[in-house]
């Protein structure tokens, strides 16, 4: 019985494999929703979420003046949430189901993407440990659109390699992904960069073009069909396009001008790097040092292989090198009249190795764009060049690099965000979600290589190989589920819930009153009406002859015992005041 259930398991390791991931992120991906419900956790760090709920009641067709601007936010996630605001649903546990889902996709994603490159025991490590990242459990099934994105972008990746390695018809799938990655979260475009990327860095590009051609268009095409659909409702109700707004406030961010300078004291390049081991586990930090140690084993191995690429071919490559690669192709044929001195070549190969370096630590200085576009035009070359020395490495050799792109993929989607995020005078942890999964690919490089040395040591007949990751998989989830337990409550949500429940017994006009609030989103998705949102409060007397002018009623500050020229303080909860006109 027992052998007939092993040899079950042994020929259907695959789907087993899967559902294993499928039901611990089901699990985990649940538990987070579920307590997410239960606790009031909207509170002081969590203004964006009202945003999107307010967006969401916008597209559900509630007429809210005043917000106008929240037309500019991403509108995938709070388009999927006004579906169930329309059904009646009509509470934030129905953001928080949504994004947990979210959530459930980007681990079994991941775990599919990881299964390109790794076998089911170190994929299902890999998913194991996106999933336990704290900052992927701190945010995800919240309402933050940070998850999603990165979710629909693991998807973007899986179905885009999997068309050019297995059927092109998953570009149907792939590109209209991308454009959901797109609007789910702007900065989600790199995406489009790293499928380029991707695309470009297979050794024989010319060839690649002419395979690929057709269905890429047609992959392509289809997934301007979903862009239309977005494009047409902004162009319907005259809506800017947001991106272009945020892409022009980002890039203005990115500089040292003097306002940013003053603003933000300077950029700290660095932040998302010194801040690692926090993201992958925050309560003990420790953990997450051990598991960059490990990425970092891996990566010093991968450069020792580089290395040794770089000195074995150097010695075998003809005294000049040409980019051709024997396909007796039209371009091909053209490209293979021209031939560089070998010196040259690897010139040209090490210095898009200190422009991809350069990209980043200029960061900053000038504009992120002009940083992605050095950084992704010196990362193709690489590819370029290293394509040469690796065909004439794997034709002289045993071992053969056959990874190559995929690898140089994750390099991309990790310096391509990291460069971004850095580059951004605003730092946001939660930011850091949008390079995780290229940060559990490197962990799990590293781990797949120590125990890849070890599968000669093996306890009771069972090889190290498959003990270490198995032991790390029980190990994260533990981290996982202790981390659950961490308390997200926070008494500000019950305070302005009941600041709502007192003013709508207090006033009956309560719907035609103008208020006007420090946490302004707030209390316009409760009472869902304008409640205009003060930003700033130079002077008592000025701020009320600002709101005496616009006929406000009421202001709900989260400061008490204020004195504003003919307003008083009737109410105070918690740490909300509401303040009446005299």
């Amino acid at each position: 019985m027992l052998k007939n259930f092993k040899s079950i398991i042994t020929e259907n390791k695959n789907l087993f494999s899967l559902l294993t991931v499928l039901i611990v992120s089901l699990i985990i991906g649940s538990l987070i929703v579920w307590i997410n419900c239960s606790e009031n956790i909207l509170g002081h760090s969590y203004r964006d979420i009202y945003l999107y709920l307010i967006e969401a009641l916008k597209f559900s067709g509630v007429n809210i003046t005043g917000y106008d601007y929240v037309d500019f936010l991403s509108p995938l996630i709070p388009f999927l949430t006004s579906i169930a605001f329309r059904l009646n649903f009509v509470s934030v546990n129905s953001l928080f189901v949504i994004t947990g889902i979210f959530y459930v996709l980007g681990v079994v994603g991941t775990y599919l993407l990881l299964k390109l490159r790794f076998d089911n025991t170190y994929s299902i490590f890999g998913a194991i440990l996106y999933g336990s990242f704290t900052v992927n459990i701190m945010w995800a099934g919240n309402g933050s659109i940070d998850v999603p994105c990165v979710a629909l972008s693991i998807w973007t990746l899986y179905f885009f390699i999997k068309a050019m390695k297995t059927n092109q018809k998953y570009f149907y799938l792939a590109f209209p992904l991308s454009v959901l990655t797109f609007f789910a979260k702007y900065t989600g475009a790199v995406v489009f960069a790293v499928m380029i990327l991707y695309f470009l860095s297979q050794k024989d590009i010319f060839g690649t073009i002419k395979k690929y051609f057709k269905n890429i268009i047609g992959g392509a095409l289809f997934g301007l069909l979903f862009m239309v659909t977005f494009f047409y409702y902004y162009l319907s109700n005259h809506i800017p396009f947001g991106f272009l707004n945020q892409a022009e406030t980002i890039s203005s961010t990115t500089t040292r001008s003097a306002f940013a300078i003053r603003k933000h004291k300077g950029n700290n390049l660095l932040y998302y790097f010194s801040n690692l081991p926090r993201y992958i586990y925050n309560p003990n930090h420790w953990v997450g040092i051990i598991l960059l140690i490990i990425c970092m084993v891996g990566i010093v191995y991968a450069l020792y292989r580089f290395s040794k690429v770089l000195k074995e071919s150097y010695g075998v490559m003809d005294s000049k090198v040409g980019f051709n690669y024997d396909t007796n192709g039209f371009w091909d044929n053209i490209v293979g009249k021209f031939k560089i001195p070998k010196s040259i070549f690897y010139v040209i190969l090490f210095a898009s190795i200190v422009g991809m370096c350069l990209s980043f630590f200029i960061a900053g200085k000038v504009s992120f764009v002009k940083c992605e576009i050095l950084f992704f035009i010196c990362i193709f070359i690489f590819s370029l060049t290293f394509n040469k020395v690796l065909l004439s490495f794997n034709e002289n050799n045993k071992f053969k690099y056959e990874f190559f792109t995929y690898d140089l993929m994750m390099i991309g989607w990790f310096m391509g965000h990291m460069i971004f995020l850095s580059a951004h005078l605003t730092k946001v942890d939660r930011y850091a979600t949008a390079f995780a999964p290229a940060l559990a690919f490197f962990i799990t490089f590293g781990l797949s290589f120590i125990c890849e040395k070890l599968k000669d040591y093996k306890i009771k007949s069972v090889s190290l190989k498959h003990i270490i990751p198995t032991i790390c998989v029980i190990l994260l989830l533990i981290m996982s589920f202790s981390y659950l337990g961490v308390n997200k409550h926070d008494s500000l949500v019950n305070n302005e819930q009941d600041t709502v429940t007192w003013l709508e017994g207090h006033d009956p006009n309560l719907s035609s009153a103008v208020i006007w609030a420090d946490r302004g989103p707030i209390f316009t998705w409760y009472l869902q009406k304008e409640v205009h949102y003060v930003t700033s409060k130079e002077n008592s007397s000025k701020f009320s002859s600002e709101m005496l002018a616009n006929n406000t009623k009421y202001y709900i500050s989260q400061y008490q015992n204020l004195s504003i020229p003919q307003y008083k303080e009737v109410k105070q909860i918690g740490e909300v005041s509401v303040y009446q006109k005299v």
